[in-house]
């Protein structure tokens, strides 16, 4: 950075300060805010329904999720099964 001049001065020098303060800034949010976030989002469970919209979200996703594999594997247990069908058909 010290050793550049002229154009690629120009180009290079606002690339690397933009990389430093990134890396800067992240490092600060590692330190400071992701902690603060682990510590209100990683509470221990209690006993019953859970009002907190994240892991309401999980807990459908899951579902979603569970809904969708069970129906592949349906799928896929249909067409194993009937193989003598399928593949020449895919071919």
């Amino acid at each position: 950075m010290f050793f550049l001049s002229g154009v690629a001065r120009y180009l290079f020098v606002p690339l690397a300060e933009a990389v430093v303060f990134a890396m800067l800034a992240s490092y600060g949010l590692s330190r400071t805010l992701v902690p603060t976030l682990a510590k209100y989002l990683l509470k221990r469970q209690h006993h019953g329904p859970s009002r907190n919209p994240l892991v309401l979200l999980q807990r459908a996703f899951e579902r979603a999720f569970d809904r969708l594999r069970d129906g592949y594997h349906a799928i896929l247990r249909v067409l194993v099964h009937g193989r003598w069908v399928f593949v020449p058909l895919f071919c």
